[in-house]
Formats: C-alpha cells, sequence, structure tokens
C-alpha cells in the first residue's frame, strides 16, 4: 500500500467518486507532491484516450467537466453535470462528449481534445505533475 496516498485528505464523497470510477475501470490522476495537509478537490479520469476532469465542492458535490486544449472562446472544457452525489461513472462518460448539446457552433468549433492523457501531461497546460492512483491505495 502506498502510505504517501493514504495521507493525502479527502472528502469522504469525494473519495467515494474516485472509487467508482476505479472500480468502473478508469485510470485517475491526482496532482503528485502536495502536502498531506492539502486537500485534494480535483482529479482527472481517463478511459482509453478519453480525458475527463472532476471537481470536489462540499457545498454542492462533485462536477464533472470536458478536457480540450485551451482557447479564447471556450477556455479548458465545460461542465457536463455539476451537484452530483451519486452515480459517478455515468456522468463521468459523459465528460468525453466533444461539446454539450448546448455548446453553440462557434464554441464547439474551438475545440480540439488531447490525444490522450500522456499528451496532456507533457503538455504546458498541465500545472502539476500527477500520478496515478489505485484501489490499493486508499486506506479502506
Amino acid at each position: 500500500m502506498n502510505k504517501e496516498i493514504t495521507k493525502l485528505n479527502l472528502e469522504p464523497l469525494f473519495q467515494s467518486a474516485l472509487l467508482e470510477l476505479i472500480d468502473a475501470g478508469f485510470d485517475i490522476y491526482i496532482p503528485d507532491g502536495l502536502r498531506t495537509t492539502t486537500k485534494i478537490t480535483f482529479a482527472y479520469f481517463v478511459l482509453d484516450n478519453s480525458i475527463g476532469y472532476l471537481q470536489f465542492d462540499r457545498m454542492s458535490g462533485i462536477h464533472f467537466s470536458t478536457v480540450h486544449k485551451p482557447n479564447r472562446t471556450t477556455g479548458t472544457g465545460f461542465i457536463v453535470a455539476d451537484e452530483i452525489t451519486s452515480h459517478f461513472h455515468e456522468y463521468a462518460l459523459k465528460s468525453f462528449c466533444h461539446a454539450p448539446f448546448w455548446a453553440s457552433s462557434a464554441d464547439r468549433n474551438s475545440v480540439v481534445k488531447f490525444k490522450n492523457w500522456k499528451e496532456y501531461a507533457d503538455s504546458k497546460e498541465s500545472y502539476y505533475t500527477y500520478r496515478k492512483i489505485e484501489k490499493t491505495d486508499f486506506s479502506l
């Protein structure tokens, strides 16, 4: 067991979301090298070559977003679901869309997806270095 990961500060709802995604076959990446007192509130999830993002907010639950290369029109992604407290893997799959149904034509045309996790992690858009976590990394 990776003792450093069990020291991470995760809210129970966020930990439940991460564990559900791992059980559903997603790879989960969290920022590496944060102090154990730092609350981890976001992670990236990957299935095949698709990348999504989830973020925990203590007032409104989990938010799921798409991930794409930054641009002036749509930033780095679209929120596709918010205030989620269960069925996390279903919302994670929605995060793999090119753009949500409500996005304008200009929004859709501005989206360029990363080819895979490696391209994202190696890009200048990636502020942190990340580590992949496994179910065995959690103290259950």
